[in-house]
């Protein structure tokens, strides 16, 4: 334990050795002695923190507001001496500067030795009292001068420059003798003003406002281009409709126009929470018409070619709804076209379905939603669900479809270069899903998910998430099914292959598997290979990283490995780190490096109890030693029972043997009361602290699988 004691705290602001206008030093000058338990000084290196509190009192630590805090290291001399200049050390908390002392509660500095280690806080804390010439300072509060010039060289805030100045509102102020002809405008005129008749010219007037507004305000009744809003409100059916009776060309009942980056060209809004309602509807009877067309002709920012929204929470509400009733050529409900790198030809958003789509033929190639991207680095389908909770998709599709190669989502890119997806989806929800599909039929070769890409750098699949980028479940509760399938054909690639691109904190996967099943067959995650089965690598620098990682919640085991005569079961090319009981069934062994490049194996001594034991070196005075036991070694091994002691002397002498033993040092004594003053080594053998009853503790073989777990799995 240390202990500091104080010699003299004193606040140096140097007022008789500046001069006057110059900077006062931040510093407190203070000093002390550190010295042990024992009273013998500490010369070494030693950390103290400095706080200084406004308020509390001085026998409770940390008591008041906290104003500033420093650590420092001191090294004080021969005889514990230091000195320290508080406001040099390194800052934790606040700055050292007057606000300090600008309070009626007394200032206390506390200070505490080793805060990051023992962390002892020294009491009672010592209150920083005033210097004597400091009292003068308290004038400064009131001064007589500014700058040595009387208060009466000086202006008050409030006065007149101008004997004539005129009040504003001061009766009388003008009179017509100070007016300029035609310096009166009609901004210089109240409204409320009485004016003269006489001086009102009423021949040929023409008014410059009616009713408040200028003519600007109103639109002609022809040729005028309407700026500002159109509000209209009517009882009927249709607020705003809009037609045009050509049978030919490209016509709009309703076309809408917005140049802003942000804008919509045509936006409505449904404003009922129930029923069947539309932001904007259109219909068209035309087999190339749209019944709804929108285009966003910005080249950049965020634009809509049509936007529609809607705060129904009905299944029926739809953003935008679009019915194309010919039966026949190319026609769209909805057809959205955007220029712009950031913009979307379709964007819809509503509480239940942003886009929801629904091809109601029941046979041919129908698709709910179709989309088609010429980039290289487009998405055919991309979907976004924005929802932090909540079990939401990016895009959801199901097919009810019994055939073959039937698909809740299908997706293909027919682009060969660029990093392209056949479906990609993202969601940001905690229990969100990148891409579900949900194939429902209950025979056939379906997928709830199917992906394909040509490219050789695409990918069939692609999906991220925070959470999974890829999930999936065997729901079958019988017979060899599999969570996630994957094949390859080629001698270099991976069957499935996952990364986990996260950089920062957190516990991620590339390839993640859990088997709820009990039985012993069931494996997380199978691999089979003619070289390597299941393979991780990390690329993580810190120690948290991991190549493999296996856990087990019961009696089974995290990594299992299995050898034959020749083989092993388990290689590490490293340090192997063992948390909890190591047992083997063979020969714990050293392999030790010797002369001609040759390795031969040491092997451990066994003991049916478990001792820690340590060696070391003593010297007998006039025949007798008193050896302290290391801290450290006390609290690993007990030595509050007994233990052992073997002195082994380093010279000639009748003799050693052990006269006293306790918990924290052990006697040697010279046989025959001799008076030897030799060396001597000795071996110190104690029980681990918390196995002292272990004694032949008998093991159970655990039950082992089989060498090899049967999955007959067939490719499909």
């Amino acid at each position: 334990m240390r202990r500091v004691l104080t010699s003299g705290i004193f606040v140096v602001f140097c007022f008789l050795t500046v001069v006057i206008l110059a900077q006062v030093p931040q510093l407190l000058n203070y000093q002390g002695r550190l010295t042990d338990d024992k009273g013998i000084p500490i010369t070494t290196a030693t950390t103290l923190r400095f706080s200084l509190y406004q308020g509390g009192d001085a026998a409770t630590p940390g008591s008041g507001t906290l104003c500033y805090q420093e650590d420092a290291s001191v090294t004080p001399d021969d005889n514990g001496v230091f000195s320290h200049l508080i406001g040099s050390g390194t800052v934790i908390y606040g700055a050292l500067d007057a606000t300090v002392f600008q309070t009626a509660d007394p200032v206390y500095l506390e200070i505490a030795i080793d805060p990051a280690g023992a962390n002892e806080t020294l009491l009672p804390r010592k209150q920083i009292v005033t210097v004597g010439y400091s009292y003068k300072s308290e004038l400064a509060d009131d001064a007589d001068t500014v700058d040595g010039q009387e208060a009466s060289a000086f202006a008050p805030v409030v006065h007149n420059h101008d004997p004539d100045y005129v009040n504003e509102g001061q009766v009388n102020s003008v009179d017509s003798s100070m007016i300029v002809n035609g310096t009166i405008v009609d901004a210089d005129i109240n409204a409320g003003a009485n004016i003269s008749a006489s001086k009102i010219n009423t021949t040929g007037l023409d008014a410059d406002l009616l009713d408040g507004k200028d003519s600007e305000d109103f639109v002609h009744t022809t040729g005028d281009d309407m700026t500002g809003t159109l509000s209209v409100v009517t009882s009927s059916s249709q607020a705003l409709y809009g037609t045009t009776t050509s049978t030919s060309g490209s016509t709009y009942g309703v076309h809408g126009r917005s140049d802003s980056t942000m804008g919509n060209g045509v936006y409505g809004r449904a404003t009922a929470t129930s029923g069947v309602n539309y932001g904007v509807r259109g219909i068209s009877n035309s087999p190339w018409g749209y019944g709804v067309y929108g285009y966003a002709a910005a080249t950049e920012g965020i634009n809509h070619g049509v936007y529609g929204s809607t705060p129904s929470i009905s299944t029926n509400a739809s953003g935008v709804y679009g019915y194309a009733t010919a039966n026949s050529g190319k026609n769209h409900g909805v057809y959205g076209k955007s220029n712009s790198t950031l913009g979307r030809g379709v964007f819809g958003t509503a509480p239940n379905y942003g886009l929801y789509g629904e091809a109601t033929a029941t046979t041919g190639i129908s698709y709910g939603l179709y989309g088609e991207s010429a980039s290289t680095g487009g998405r055919g389908v991309y979907g976004y669900a924005d929802a932090t909770s909540g079990t939401t998709y990016g895009v959801y599709g199901i097919s009810d479809s019994s055939s073959n190669y039937a698909s809740g989502v299908y997706g293909q890119n027919t682009a060969t270069g660029g990093n392209t997806c056949g479906v990609w989806g993202a969601s940001n929800s905690t229990s969100g899903t990148g891409v579900v599909g949900h194939a429902a039929a209950t025979e056939g070769i379906n997928h709830g998910v199917y992906g394909k890409t040509d490219s050789p750098e695409g990918t069939g699949v692609y999906g991220i998430g925070p959470n999974y980028g890829v999930y999936a479940m065997a729901s079958a509760t019988s017979g060899a099914n599999v969570g996630v399938y994957g094949i390859t054909n080629s001698p270099n690639g991976a069957a499935v292959y996952g990364v986990a691109a996260a950089t920062g904190s957190g516990s991620n996967y590339g390839v993640y598997g859990e088997s709820k099943s009990s039985y012993i067959l069931s494996a997380a995650v199978y691999g089979k290979a003619p070289t390597i089965a299941i393979m991780g690598h990390s690329l993580g620098t810190s120690i948290s990283s991991i190549g493999v990682y296996g856990v087990t919640d019961d009696r089974g085991f995290g990594v299992f490995g299995a050898g034959g005569a020749d083989a092993y079961a388990g290689y590490f090319g490293g340090k192997v780190h063992v948390t909890g009981d190591f047992t083997v069934g063979g020969a714990k062994t050293c392999v030790q490096p010797i002369d001609n490049g040759k390795k031969v194996l040491l092997y451990a001594m066994e003991s049916p109890e478990i001792w820690f034991e340590d060696f070391g070196t003593g010297k007998l005075v006039n025949g007798q030693a008193v050896v302290q036991l290391e801290s450290v070694f006390t609290q690993a091994a007990n030595t509050e029972i007994a233990y052992f002691v073997f002195p082994i002397p380093n010279g000639d002498c009748q003799g050693l043997y052990i006269s006293r033993k306790d918990k924290v040092s052990f006697e040697v004594r010279e046989l025959g009361d001799g008076t030897s003053n030799i060396s001597f080594d000795y071996r110190i053998v104690a029980k681990r602290r918390g196995y002292e009853e272990v004694r032949f503790e008998e093991f159970t073989e655990p039950e082992q699988p089989p060498a090899e777990p049967n999955l007959p799995i067939e490719k499909k």
